[in-house]
């Protein structure tokens, strides 16, 4: 950041000092978050009296007794293969929507299936508002999640060749396989994730390396390979 922000014309002064105040409120934020997250579970366990996988509604509503998963989410509208998700608050009602394609939701919903080790319906109560809160997340952060991939052909040759099954930088919603590393293992990890590829540390294999075209992020990821 500070050295894109030095290239956009900041003195290296004031550009650390934006980083460093973007920081700390990233970390008020993430407190405040926290603390909300802890509170909606002691308000569903008080009310439901333990957690579960969530419950479903006539409407498709659901609501997951888990904090991190703590909004009422149903489909309110398909059109030309792309669907509106709603989800609500129970407590302050307000809601928030995202938008999936029809494709890109049905993959969610098979990956979410092969790492649950169950069979999800497209109505799942859990599914749906697991779904919500990753398309949420990369919806905040201008659909990073979509960042160019290799290609099936690609993919095709390095297993063919290298036995390649594995990606260290995917996301849920552009990965190939369902055995990949991504950015944000507490909404990716339902569907596969092994989680930050910072934190991937295998013995042995063959992998796939496709980070985001990012300053930094690129000298990041091979400082990992090579350490």
């Amino acid at each position: 950041l500070v050295d894109d922000l030095r290239r956009a014309g900041l003195s290296p002064a004031a550009a650390r000092a934006v980083a460093v105040g973007m920081a700390e409120a990233s970390e008020r934020v993430r407190r405040q978050v926290s603390e909300r997250r802890a509170a909606l579970l002691r308000e569903r366990r008080a009310h439901h009296g333990h957690g579960g996988a969530g419950e479903g509604g006539a409407d498709g509503a659901c609501v997951a007794e888990d904090a991190a998963l703590s909004k009422a989410v149903r489909v309110i509208s398909q059109e030309e293969g792309i669907l509106k998700l709603e989800g609500t608050d129970p407590s302050s009602h307000d809601s928030e929507t995202v938008r999936v394609s029809a494709a890109s939701l049905e993959k969610l919903r098979l990956l979410y299936e092969r790492s649950q080790g169950r069979e999800t319906l497209p109505t799942d109560a859990a599914f749906l508002c697991r779904a919500f809160s990753l398309l949420l997340r990369y919806q905040a952060i201008g659909g990073a999640g979509f960042h160019a991939a290799i290609g099936p052909s690609v993919h095709r040759a390095l297993k063919a060749s290298l036995s390649v099954a594995f990606e260290c930088c995917a996301s849920p919603l552009n990965c190939y396989h369902d055995a990949f590393c991504s950015a944000f293992s507490d909404v990716d990890a339902p569907f596969g994730s092994f989680g930050s590829f910072a934190s991937f540390t295998p013995k042995r294999g063959s992998f796939e390396v496709n980070p985001p075209f990012a300053p930094g992020m690129i000298d990041v990821v091979c400082a990992h390979v090579l350490a």
